[in-house]
């Protein structure tokens, strides 16, 4: 055992010595940084447009409400149905809603199925979009329910019903702000704190640690050339057996897990960690999944040529399948076995 932690220090030492090995772990964390920053959720325009030519009553309030709040989802108000649909066409917008006059006189008369004109693009964030809206209009609603009853029945006869709705109408929004009663608000924030280059619309996924994941194979497959290229030279020639086998496998993990230190400082310094524990286990766990994917490659294709075919195919299959730029699982769940033939799919569960 002693021999073979030899033989990874001096491959180590040996990939140090070259300065493109160098320059590219150098160049890692400064890539990291930049990508976090050009793919934050401030450069992310999910907007949802939203039209109503109601001024007063729970349209008016639900837009109002919806346009001001600061979330994931960036509502903006249209001045015409005619630009709610112009906006969501020409990809601006990912859905709009179009929300009628005099909302509430539809709703009590039962009238709730397609009294708000809702149109979709081509993007899977409508159904969250659906139930923010919703909820916004279903709070007002409900407020004019309260209303409606006490007009209805006739109670506080004995007071201005402009004053008895107005008390009621602060004691509900105080009740509903300290959690004595229960509403519906949608925020992702921890995970916007965290990693906000994976908020990117439709299936755009585009992650700083999915990319460092595929730089990770990639130097596996570097090491897997590498060990093909000492084999000619016959540098194991007074090896054999076990020990043979953990001299090769060194050449593959030496720059498997320098590389794999250097992305772990890239995702740290580009402030893309969670827990550090986790982290460690995870990149220690695929640094072990990549290094003997790579070497039992080595074992099937005796000859250098036939592998270093195939690695272009590895890596364009990784980018394409694995999700790293687009997760092919969000269009037939059945691509989530083919995902899992690629190393990177299983780092990357770590964490979806």
């Amino acid at each position: 055992m002693k021999q073979t932690f030899l033989y990874f220090f001096l491959f180590c030492k040996r990939l140090l010595k070259k300065p493109v090995f160098v320059i590219l772990l150098l160049l890692l964390p400064i890539m990291s940084i930049f990508l976090k920053k050009a793919f934050t959720i401030q450069n992310v325009h999910i907007r949802t447009a939203l039209y109503t030519p109601d001024k007063v009553g729970i349209s008016a309030n639900a837009v109002e409400m919806l346009i001001n709040q600061n979330d994931i989802i960036e509502f903006v108000e249209c001045e015409s149905p005619d630009e709610v649909r112009t906006m969501v066409a020409s990809g601006e917008c990912v859905c709009g809603y179009i929300l009628p006059e005099s909302l509430e006189e539809k709703f009590d008369l039962n009238l709730f199925r397609n009294s708000i004109d809702v149109l979709t693009g081509s993007y899977s964030v409508s159904p969250l979009t659906d139930e923010m809206v919703f909820s916004a209009v279903y709070k007002y609603y409900a407020l004019h329910i309260l209303d409606k009853y006490i007009d209805d029945t006739g109670l506080f006869k004995k007071y201005s019903s402009k004053e008895i709705k107005n008390e009621l109408s602060d004691l509900y929004n105080k009740y509903m702000i300290d959690g004595s009663t229960f509403s519906f608000n949608y925020h992702n924030e921890n995970a916007i704190s965290k990693d906000s280059s994976v908020l990117l619309p439709g299936f755009l996924i585009l992650s700083v640690r999915g990319l460092l994941s595929v730089i990770i194979f990639i130097s596996g497959f570097a090491g897997a050339v590498q060990l093909y290229r000492d084999r000619n030279n016959c540098i194991f020639r007074t090896l054999s057996g076990i020990r043979l086998r953990l001299a090769e496998f060194m050449v593959i993990l030496s720059p498997v897990t320098i590389m794999g230190v250097s992305c772990l400082i890239s995702l740290a310094v580009s402030g893309s960690t969670g827990n550090i524990f986790r982290e460690i286990y995870s990149i220690v766990f695929y640094i072990f999944c990549v290094t003997m994917f790579c070497y039992i490659l080595c074992i099937i294709f005796k000859n250098e040529v036939s592998l270093c075919a195939l690695i272009p195919v590895f890596i364009m299959a990784s980018l394409i399948i694995c999700p790293i730029f687009i997760d092919i699982t969000e269009f037939n769940g059945k691509f989530g076995i083919l995902q899992q033939i690629f190393p990177p799919t299983w780092y990357l569960n770590f964490f979806n």
